[in-house]
């Protein structure tokens, strides 16, 4: 997401006025920014909704923290237990109904945040010998990571207690995985350049290559999902001068066929990301100029909308809402957006502040959409798009709200 925001950071800067306002009829899809308090020099990232009726989001900014915003609007931050040089990045929801995340900064290591606030963070001692990064919560109780080496490559494991393995033996040091999910079939699944891989919970690695053979890097797989077909589905976005490689979706099936889908997307495109929507169908964005929001059906038919974009328009992620319709930030217009399964894109600005950079959004437990404004030429806050018709607690500054609820799922012992 970092990635994303330093490349689009022209788009917004050049965006210095508010779109139109919503279409008639969206009267109830009004956007609510949350500031008051975050801590000085903040920059909200990631944001998921827990386990405790809470939504919680990473603060990688001059004070980096773990922040908690009820669904009233009331943030708090916390910062204890983080260690000194801290850079946070990938939160998720654990199985141990905890929410965890990886620390990028002076000593890399994984983090685990109680819904009150107790910060354990899990390091070299614990056993990790690289930089992790795309947590995810895995089929077998424990969450799994990529982890990033100047030598070899390797997939991690850490337990809810902090025990972390790493298996690296399948990789050399040219290896690239770069995207991990929790697979329907019990394993993990993984991006690989020219390949998608599969490590059980024992940590053994199958690599399934593509058919015929890529070359020259022309199959550079991304961002995988899980689709409602029970197959996995990823990105291929490499493109490249002289060897424009073969942007498409991709589909493998728990066996390891592969079958690439490419007609529809147009000349040039960039998927990015996918998200499973809510009519059985995947969507994705296309980063390529200019953007837009694409579906692919599960037999690999590909259809991208663009009607309804601004011309600045270049949507961060995407996520399934709670109303049955796909939603997305727009950080070139700016502009929260949603899109129906029949393609129909319809813009939200109202409330949202000028210049303001909404980055990662997701459904939250309220029935709402949630995301995060990093700032970035307007205050850093967190925003919420009322979907439920009930009118907000707080107003642009950080309002009120109920209090937080009880602390919920203990956390064991932190490992020596």
């Amino acid at each position: 997401m970092h990635t994303r925001l330093l490349v689009a950071a022209v788009l917004a800067g050049a965006c210095m006025v508010l779109i139109g306002a919503p279409a008639a009829g969206a009267a109830t899809d009004t956007i609510t920014e949350f500031s008051t308090g975050l801590n000085p020099g903040s920059s909200p990232t990631d944001i998921v909704a827990g386990t405790d009726g809470n939504l919680w989001f990473l603060d990688d900014g001059s004070t980096p923290a773990i922040g908690r915003i009820t669904p009233g609007g009331t943030i708090t931050e916390f910062s204890a237990g983080l260690n000194p040089g801290s850079s946070l990045a990938d939160l998720v929801v654990g199985p141990d109904g905890n929410i965890w995340f990886d620390d990028h900064g002076t000593t890399p290591a994984i983090g685990r945040i109680t819904p009150s606030g107790a910060i354990t963070e899990f390091s070299s001692a614990n056993g990790l010998g690289t930089l992790p990064v795309g947590l995810v919560k895995g089929p077998d109780g424990n969450l799994w990571y990529i982890g990033k080496s100047a030598t070899t490559p390797a997939i991690g494991r850490i337990t809810p207690s902090g025990v972390i393995t790493e298996f690296s033996s399948a990789f050399a040091p040219s290896d690239y995985p770069s995207s991990l999910v929790s697979g329907p079939d019990g394993n993990l699944w993984f991006t690989e350049v020219d390949a998608i891989g599969q490590i059980t919970p024992s940590g053994v690695v199958t690599l399934f290559n593509f058919t015929p053979p890529a070359t020259s890097y022309s199959n550079v797989t991304d961002h995988i999902t899980v689709g409602a077909d029970g197959n996995l589905w990823f990105v291929n976005d490499y493109t490249n001068g002289s060897d424009p490689g073969s942007p498409g979706i991709g589909r493998i099936t728990t066996a390891g066929t592969i079958t690439l889908f490419t007609a529809g997307l147009r000349t040039g495109g960039e998927p990015l990301e996918l998200v499973q929507g809510p009519d059985g169908n995947l969507w994705f964005n296309d980063g390529s100029i200019p953007n837009e929001i694409g579906q692919v059906t599960p037999s690999g038919v590909i259809t991208e909308f663009s009607q309804g974009l601004t011309s600045n328009s270049f949507s961060a992620t995407l996520t399934a809402g709670p109303d049955g319709n796909v939603w997305f930030t727009d950080y070139g217009a700016p502009a929260i957006g949603q899109i129906t399964t029949s393609g129909a894109i319809t813009e939200f600005t109202t409330g949202l502040q000028q210049r303001s950079f909404p980055d990662t959004i997701v459904a939250g437990p309220d029935g709402n959409v949630w995301f995060t404004d990093p700032g970035l030429g307007a205050t850093p806050s967190i925003g919420r798009v009322d979907l439920t018709g009930t009118p907000p607690t707080g107003a642009g500054g950080g309002g009120g709200g109920a209090p937080a609820p009880p602390a919920g799922p203990s956390a064991p012992p932190a490992a020596a």
